[in-house]
């Protein structure tokens, strides 16, 4: 018995130890989280921010999603106003009436937000006139009203063709010329639609209607013909400024050349009871001037340098002051020409262009004392592109119409408050002539500008003269 005691000592002693022992606790580590092999939206912008639209047209947005290898590119549309514009599962814009809207997309994944403005502008009876084709008829004399194309009576044959268009009172005039039994070009205008033959009808020569003006029962057409049979004297041909009066049904004809002179009429305005021709001027074959004739050679005025190749393209009396645009500065054929705005005399002239690309300025209009200018300035790579001017005092701003990839130029130009017409063509590098219209709103943040063409102009292939109501 007397080694039970230490044993039973040892036992007890050893039980405690143990139960005084923390038990060992091990508690594992949270799952790693799934590895997101998704690539994301982080960016969205709709093309273009602000854009303009007339009712009834459509536009398509585009929704420019980074990064570009995101797994879910889809977009939502909404409208902010449906009854001023709407918007489809696409981006496809219709608007509606006259007002403003935010159309907004949202995508998808991640609902990452970006915004375009829309203005939907007012409407006009819009008329316009150039030449284009019909299922029966090529090239011919075309005229549209509101976007639906006729042709003009007598202006069938190839190479008829309408330059200018005015409304004196109810009365529409038009200007521009029908082909004779000889298949040559005969100045013609149209008062409501029925054609009166003012140039020469027994010439074998071209002869074309540029510009018109009405005033009571008088109607003055401008324009010029061409001589190809006066080479060699004249290498190119020798061009000859008419101007035709129509005083009630009674036709004269009024020459602005002399025996050395080559001569082009492209405006016509009255002033004080007197008519103004605006062109141009040559007494030789390398240099030509911007001249302006009253009534007759007896009283003219020469705007330009006599030492370069010049030219006036239309003519507006504003008040008190005439207003010419036109183009020159370079010293032959073939050079960079600068675009120009005249006022009264040769000694009142803008710069348009800095002259180091070819550029024209053919047509001008009026908003309140805001002048607008239309035509072309060439672009780095050589093509024509449609532009206009904005004078405000002293302040000169220019918009550019079209995107340079294509021949372009504007010939005729209308404006009502901020909005502004623009009509002329656009030529492809494979030959291609399409009529162009342009739809300017100056009323927006910044100038925005929309191509209407094949809304205003079906079936055109050059547009000259716009007018609108």
């Amino acid at each position: 018995m007397k080694y039970c005691v230490p044993i039973i000592l040892f036992v007890l002693v050893i039980f405690f130890l143990s139960c005084d022992k923390p038990k060992d606790h091990y508690t594992p580590p949270p799952p790693l989280p799934p590895v997101d092999t998704v690539v994301h939206v982080t960016g969205l912008l709709v093309e273009p921010t602000e854009f303009l639209l007339v009712p009834s047209l459509t536009w398509q947005l585009t929704a420019n999603i980074t990064p570009a290898n995101a797994d879910n590119k889809g977009v939502t549309w909404i409208s902010s106003d449906n009854s001023v514009a709407t918007v489809s599962g696409s981006g496809l814009v219709t608007a509606i009436k006259v007002g403003a809207a935010t159309i907004t997309a949202t995508s998808k994944d991640k609902a990452i937000t970006a915004t375009a403005t829309l203005i939907v502008v007012k409407d006009y009876e819009v008329y316009a006139v150039g030449n284009g084709h019909t299922f029966q008829y090529l090239n011919c004399a075309l005229y549209w009203k509101n976007g639906k194309a006729s042709l003009l009576p007598g202006g069938t044959r190839p190479g008829s063709d309408a330059f200018a268009i005015l409304f004196s009172g109810n009365d529409e005039y038009i200007a521009g010329n029908t082909i004779n039994s000889n298949l040559w070009g005969v100045a013609t205008y149209w008062k409501n639609g029925v054609p009166h033959v003012v140039g020469p009808t027994n010439i074998d020569n071209q002869c074309w209607g540029r510009a018109i003006a009405a005033e009571g029962n008088k109607v003055v057409v401008a324009g010029s013909t061409f001589y190809d049979n006066e080479c060699p004297s004249y290498c190119f041909g020798r061009s000859r400024a008419f101007y035709w009066t129509d005083s009630a049904g009674t036709i004269t004809q009024t020459g602005l050349y002399n025996d050395i002179s080559s001569t082009r009429a492209n405006g016509v305005a009255f002033k004080d009871g007197n008519i103004l021709i605006a062109g141009a001027q040559a007494n030789d074959n390398f240099f030509q001037w911007a001249t302006w004739w009253k009534n007759d050679t007896a009283t003219s005025e020469i705007l330009s340098p006599v030492n370069g190749f010049y030219a006036t393209t239309s003519i507006t009396v504003r008040g008190t002051d005439i207003y010419y645009t036109g183009y020159g500065g370079c010293p032959n054929i073939g050079c960079n020409a600068t675009a120009f705005l005249w006022k009264n005399d040769g000694g009142n002239t803008i710069r348009l262009t800095d002259g180091s690309r070819d550029a024209q300025a053919q047509c001008i209009a009026f908003s309140g004392s805001t002048i607008y200018i239309g035509g072309y300035e060439k672009n780095e790579v050589g093509r024509n592109v449609a532009k206009y001017w904005r004078i405000d005092g002293s302040t000169i701003r220019e918009k550019t119409l079209s995107d340079g990839t294509k021949i372009s130029r504007v010939n005729g130009i209308a404006v009502s408050g901020d909005d502004i017409f623009l009509i002329g063509s656009e030529l492809s590098d494979a030959g291609d002539r399409k009529a162009k219209c342009w739809r300017a709103y100056e009323g927006a943040a910044k100038p925005l500008s929309l191509d209407a063409s094949d809304y205003y102009l079906p079936q055109g292939r050059e547009g000259h003269g716009i007018y609108i109501k």
